[in-house]
């Protein structure tokens, strides 16, 4: 699928469903008290009698000749907006035909139907909300991190960047004493946006409090499942949780630290911070002052909303271990290297290559020194394949199981401001791919071995220990 051909399909559809006049109107904003997650919009639109079979027809909607609202139509202009920037800085809609077999074209074109449409209420920004996620988003399975960020994660993401209060309560602007950088851009386009504004609200977080609560006790589990050999199991890289985390894993390390092996599973695990695995068993198990040096390079269409962010991404407060460099054409880099199975379609929509560069310097513990393997699945996700990916960089450790689920552009994400319902859309800039050219969001990160037959992970890695012995 083209951008051009869909730009072209989307013109049309706003052609044949053109509304009646309108010269303004007040936007209907639900308070953010209504609900704070996902799951509560779920259930709140669950609880509504949606349907139209349920519902009269909103005030001056006719089926007959498809005039809108001027409800509507904002969420139609909405809608509108939204593709357009997808269309120009969104490199993943290819990935997702190929992965899951939909026609995105024809999603676009359904999701629009079902917002000028009468079949759902749409009275607030919520109903708009389930219905971009159901029609969409859902539909092309997330990928590339496409989602509308809940305003509890964006009052969460911006109170712990600025460490402090965070929002805009009509007067005030609250951020903190840092400058605006990567994060810092979607605070001021918040600020902008008076839809946003009110729809996100304002809310001030002790963090003190906040992350004490948010710590999850049991995400780390140890075990010794037979003779000489530990087992970690990591629900999820869940930032709240590295320094709790931490202790539990470098205890557990020095007591088997005489051991021949570890263990590490991170099946099932979704993700969150890749420095969770850093700092808590890479760094500590390499000597003091040594530094592995990753290459991760991404590509990235250049649209006008992705260059901004890209220039972000090279602050090093936000990169932590990361240095980019100045981006370069893609075929000139593609000329340059061999990378026989990258994808001519999304070589077609992706304009510069950023190289990226990570370091991991050891802390010098060396906790274990014995060897080490990690376990995934379909279910290791974002930052888990991160970490994979610099697992296999480096022979730090040998990982089995089953490819990843393919989802890694999180660590280069956009944001973009929906004018009249300050929806905020979340998506990747960032195309990841690896030594072969292949995009990690639609192969996953393959294993160094697959499991054995009739064996799961932990089977497999059990076997190759005993037949070692």
């Amino acid at each position: 699928m083209r951008k051009t051909a869909v730009a072209a399909t989307l013109l049309f559809v706003s052609m044949v469903f053109v509304a009646c006049g309108y010269n303004g109107g007040a936007v209907y904003l639900q308070d953010v008290s209504y609900v704070t997650t996902y799951e509560g919009v779920l259930e709140e639109i669950s609880a509504e009698e949606i349907t139209s079979e349920n519902m009269s027809l909103q005030a001056g909607e006719l089926r007959s000749n498809r005039f809108i609202s001027p409800r509507r139509q904002l969420l139609v202009d909405d809608f509108d907006y939204m593709i357009e920037v997808l269309l120009n800085n969104f490199p993943y809609f290819g990935i997702a035909e190929r992965r899951l077999g939909v026609n995105v074209e024809e999603l676009i074109a359904e999701t629009r139907e079902a917002i000028v449409g009468t079949r759902y209420s749409l009275t607030t920004n919520y109903n708009f909300w389930w219905v971009l996620d159901h029609y969409l988003f859902a539909r092309v399975g997330y990928v590339g991190h496409l989602f509308i960020q809940a305003p509890e994660m964006i009052h969460l993401t911006l109170a712990n960047v600025y460490r402090g209060p965070v929002g805009y309560d009509g007067e005030f602007l609250y951020m903190g004493n840092r400058e605006f950088t990567y994060w810092g851009m979607l605070f001021r386009d918040i600020v902008r946006s008076e839809a946003a504004r009110q729809f996100y609200g304002y809310i001030e977080i002790d963090l003190n409090n906040y992350e004490e609560g948010m710590i999850e006790p049991d995400n780390v589990t140890v075990d010794i499942v037979a003779d000489g050999i530990g087992y970690i199991s990591v629900a999820r890289f869940w930032h709240y949780n590295i320094e709790h985390d931490r202790q539990i894993i470098f205890d557990f390390m020095e007591e088997i630290t005489d051991f021949d092996h570890l263990i590490i599973d991170l099946r099932g695990n979704p993700g969150g911070f890749t420095r969770y695995f850093i700092m808590n068993f890479m760094m500590p198990n390499l000597p003091y002052g040594e530094e592995l040096i990753i290459p991760m390079h991404t590509m990235f269409m250049a649209g006008d909303y992705n260059i901004p962010w890209i220039e972000a991404n090279s602050d090093d407060t936000y990169l932590l271990f990361g240095e980019r460099t100045e981006r370069i054409p893609v075929q000139e880099f593609i000329d340059a290297g061999d990378f026989p199975y990258m994808n001519p379609y999304d070589l077609e929509i992706l304009d510069y290559v950023s190289p990226y560069y990570i370091t991991i310097r050891g802390t010098g513990e060396i906790l274990f020194p014995g060897r080490i393997w990690v376990l995934v699945d379909g279910g290791s996700a974002s930052a888990v394949e991160y970490a994979s990916l610099y697992i296999q960089a480096t022979g730090f450790a040998t990982i089995v199981g089953e490819p990843t689920r393919g989802i890694t552009g999180g660590a280069m994400s956009g944001f973009f401001v929906l004018p009249n319902t300050g929806l905020i859309v979340r998506h990747d800039i960032g195309y990841f791919f690896d030594s072969y050219g292949r995009a990690i969001d639609e192969f996953g990160v393959a294993p160094d071995i697959i499991n054995f037959e009739g064996m799961d992970a932990l089977e497999t890695v059990l076997a190759i220990i005993e037949a070692d012995n």
